[in-house]
């Protein structure tokens, strides 16, 4: 059949970030909803600033994730954030949170851009809404949209607005509310058009001074 490319990815020693938003947020009692609270404004610029450079470097490479989400994301005890699972929604089959029918895009729901929803043809501005949202749920403790089904959760990003996040969380100043929503606009052309300008624009607003980290970035491939 020819040669075969694969990715192979380095064994990280840390947590997703689903595990980090989870441990910073104790279970409630029973039969209480479990309600999480943001993370630090330092923490949340670092990660997106070294996600959404990683996300550029894939991008210029030809490589769009599609599946952008806090369990593809993982940090290491330094503070160091990995993007995991590139083309993982090609794999997927059906679960719970997945769409494969014929038309409909493929990927995460709570974490999908309108045009992935669609089953447009994808560019880097997909990766950069839902790369948005991981910030929006960082920020706020929550993600834009919810439903109790995947169609719902498609429904509302396509037709409706996000809702304000400085309602959410009282802290966030209306510069970094301006710069999440043009990254949620419904039109990839509304969107800064790359994921590291955003970030850029984003730890701009929350005008944090923390040092962050940024290994040298590297795509391994292996013929077989």
């Amino acid at each position: 059949e020819g040669p075969r490319l694969y990715m192979i990815m380095e064994y990280i020693e840390g947590r997703s970030l689903l595990k980090l938003i989870q441990d910073n947020n104790p279970l409630p009692p029973a039969n209480k909803k479990r309600v999480l609270s943001p993370l630090p404004k330092d923490l949340t610029a670092s990660i997106i600033v070294q996600i959404g450079r990683a996300l550029d470097f894939a991008h210029n490479h030809g490589i769009i994730h599609r599946d952008v989400k806090p369990s593809n994301i993982l940090v290491t005890d330094d503070g160091r954030a990995v993007l995991s699972d590139f083309g993982i929604a090609k794999a997927i089959e059906a679960t719970e949170l997945s769409f494969t029918r014929e038309g409909v895009g493929v990927g995460t729901p709570p974490y999908m851009s309108p045009e992935q929803i669609r089953g447009d043809e994808l560019t880097s501005a997909s990766d950069e809404y839902s790369l948005a949202i991981v910030a929006y749920q960082m920020l706020t403790g929550q993600v834009p949209f919810e439903g109790n089904s995947s169609m719902v959760i498609a429904h509302k990003h396509l037709t409706e607005p996000p809702p304000s996040p400085r309602e959410l969380n009282p802290n966030i100043t209306e510069r970094t509310e301006r710069v999440l929503l043009k990254a949620l606009s419904k039109n990839p052309k509304d969107r800064f058009g790359r994921t590291g300008d955003f970030a850029s624009k984003l730890v701009e607003s929350l005008e944090t001074t923390t040092k962050i980290h940024l290994p040298k970035l590297s795509l391994k491939f292996r013929l077989q």
